[in-house]
């Protein structure tokens, strides 16, 4: 018998199908209507498919989850996101329930935005982008009024245009909880809505940055932050659990999974993850895990690999002391932004940076409830093990590994995947992708044989792109102290894939034959999850993923050349979504890879994997 579970499952697997077929419609007739020279094609091509349009509703749409993209407002208006391309307010005359939708897209000076909160600003009186008239209570106004007054929730989206193309976020539903006329910046009167993002139900994150997974460039320096400020509603502390309570809380979840279809495994990491067990199930074909694969909670090398890198590794280590100023500050993550910061506002008097202040560091990098605030490009350094205050303990998020439910289940056409029994909001730690650390060079041998290979090379794309552009070409976005030390020197040749670096290959350069004088950015040391590793590896890809990816220094992996790949909830995530990100943000993948079709679903899938 199909459990419920299972149903849901299946019928949101048949909401996402049906709305790429949707789309896939919508954006055949708008490119043949575009490619024609004609005008309009996004009203055109939903005029023309008006009878696939689904029936208008209130709350989320089946198959479309907060945090999806979605390019121009025809595809809004096909799906019945947002019907109408041409107003800020999707409504109906006769409804008396209140809007449906709003777009937030900065056309009225008067909106007020703070991300999981704003001040929407009603429609009319504007000529051009001047407010001349007074606003009135009909309309969309009215609506939304009627919003607040039944207590029904709106689906919000967030627009900005990349590169010419207008993008809209799906921020997901938000309630009207007061409006009001209020004197706008131009002088006539404006019908203004307070919207707060239903806790579980909307992204409720920050202000949106659609580059946080794959930054053009240029931009890859940038940070982009994810928790909401401390004490946002719907936000609860996550505690540290250890010790007693970390052993009642295992034991409590593994009965919670006990006795439930399909469960194949009560806990694959054998008790290796301290706070919560990993349960497998698999309702689809009863299949388990591969026969070879064992579970790893940490790192561990590949054998004779620790005795080939550690003299490199001691090198960058005494580096990175240095660059933290270890006489001072020890491994306290909490000093080193503090010394980080104070630079940081010197540089900013120094520069006259008009953004500067979003680019000052942290004193602290988690809110209080245990919630990432911005990812770093230059990493994010964990408190060591000495530090025990209430601010520093709260500073091992990574360190303390797992504390979220997070469960392996088998997907209908994806393999394995992950999901967790409880909601996660932004920012918060999921795991680390976790495996044997290999060489480069052993890696290249791998390269086709599997799928679950990871070049901490990240650092080296930061490197690379210092030594193109020069210290005063990155100062214009960001202080240049913040840089961690690189390698100068070429690794030796038996530990670097020649496939590594394409130039090099082609050049007949790397290795020891290079100039001692030229940085190498070839990547060390690689995870191979394969046959050892942990719950990461069974993450899988979406073009529109809901984590990111931080580098996070703790423990003993503290260099620019061994650190953790860290996944952190890039929104809220609902309770038993899946988990995804985006393998093209990092060189996971192989060039023998690319060209593997990508079963995603995202509304925004590219179609390929890679």
């Amino acid at each position: 018998m199909e459990s419920s579970e299972q149903a849901a499952s299946d019928n949101i697997e048949i909401a996402v199908a049906k709305v790429k077929e949707i789309l896939d419609k919508y954006n055949a007739k708008f490119n043949e209507i575009r490619d024609a020279g004609q005008a309009k094609p996004d009203m055109q091509a939903v005029k023309i498919l008006k009878s696939i349009i689904p029936k208008r509703r209130h709350g989320h749409i089946p198959g479309v989850k907060p945090g999806d993209k979605f390019v121009g407002r025809g595809q809004l208006a096909i799906l019945a996101l947002h019907t109408q391309i041409l107003r800020g307010i999707d409504f109906l005359k006769d409804e008396t329930r209140g809007a449906y939708a709003v777009v937030l897209s900065g056309g009225y000076a008067d909106d007020e935005d703070e991300g999981s909160e704003f001040w929407y600003t009603g429609e009319g009186g504007q000529k051009g982008k001047k407010q001349i008239n007074d606003q009135t209570w009909t309309g969309g106004n009215l609506a939304l009024k009627q919003s607040c007054e039944t207590k029904t929730p709106v689906r919000v989206f967030r627009g900005v245009n990349m590169e010419g193309v207008n993008m809209y976020l799906y921020e997901g539903l938000y309630n009207v909880t007061e409006y009001k006329l209020a004197v706008s910046k131009d002088g006539p009167l404006v019908c203004k809505f307070k919207m707060e993002g239903v806790p579980g139900e909307s992204v409720a994150t920050l202000k949106v940055t659609f580059n946080s997974l794959k930054p053009p460039p240029k931009s890859r320096l940038t940070s982009v932050k994810l928790a909401a400020a401390p004490g946002a509603k719907g936000r609860k502390k996550r505690r540290l659990n250890d010790g007693a309570d970390s052993a009642q809380q295992r034991e409590l979840l593994l009965a919670a999974v006990r006795g439930l279809p399909g469960l194949l495994h009560e806990d694959i990491s054998g008790g290796l993850e301290q706070h919560v067990p990993i349960p497998l199930f698999n309702e689809v074909d009863g299949e388990g895990l591969p026969e070879d694969f064992t579970y790893i909670a940490d790192y561990s090398y590949a054998e004779g690999v620790e005795e080939q890198v550690r003299e490199i590794l001691e090198c960058e280590d005494a580096k990175m002391l240095s660059h933290v100023n270890y006489a001072e500050n020890g491994n306290c993550g909490i000093k080193f932004n503090r010394m980080m910061r104070a630079k940081d506002q010197a540089w900013l008097l120094r520069t006259q940076q008009p953004e500067g202040e979003d680019l000052v560091t942290y004193e602290e990098s988690y809110t209080e409830e245990g919630l990432l605030k911005s990812t770093d490009p230059c990493g994010l350094h964990e408190c060591g093990s000495s530090c025990t205050s209430a601010r520093c303990k709260r500073n091992k998020q990574v360190t303390q590994g797992i504390v979220l439910p997070l469960e392996v289940f088998k997907t209908q056409h994806k393999g394995w995947g992950v999901r967790c029994r409880q909601l996660i909001p932004a920012g918060a730690f999921v795991c680390c992708y976790v495996g044997e650390l290999v060489t480069d060079a052993m890696a290249e041998q791998m390269r086709g044989q599997d799928h679950y290979l990871f070049s901490l090379d990240f650092f080296m794309h930061i490197f690379k792109e210092v030594i193109e552009r020069g210290m005063v070409g990155i100062e214009e976005e960001m202080p240049a102290h913040k840089i961690p030390p690189f390698p100068l020197r070429p690794f030796p040749s038996h530990l670097v894939g020649q496939l590594s670096s394409p130039q090099k290959q082609q050049e007949g350069e790397g290795g020891e034959g290079a100039d001692p004088l030229e940085p190498d950015f070839s990547p060390l040391m690689v995870v191979d999850a394969a046959r050892r590793g942990n719950v990461g590896r069974f993450i899988n890809h979406s073009c529109d993923g809901n984590l990111t990816i931080q580098a996070v220094f703790a423990k003993k992996a503290r260099n620019v050349l061994l650190y953790y790949v860290a996944l952190f909830a890039s929104r809220d995530i609902l309770q038993m979504e899946e988990l995804t990100y985006d393998y093209g943000y990092h060189s996971q993948a192989s060039a023998v890879q690319r060209g593997m079709t990508c079963h995603c679903g995202a509304p925004t899938c590219k179609g390929m994997l890679l």
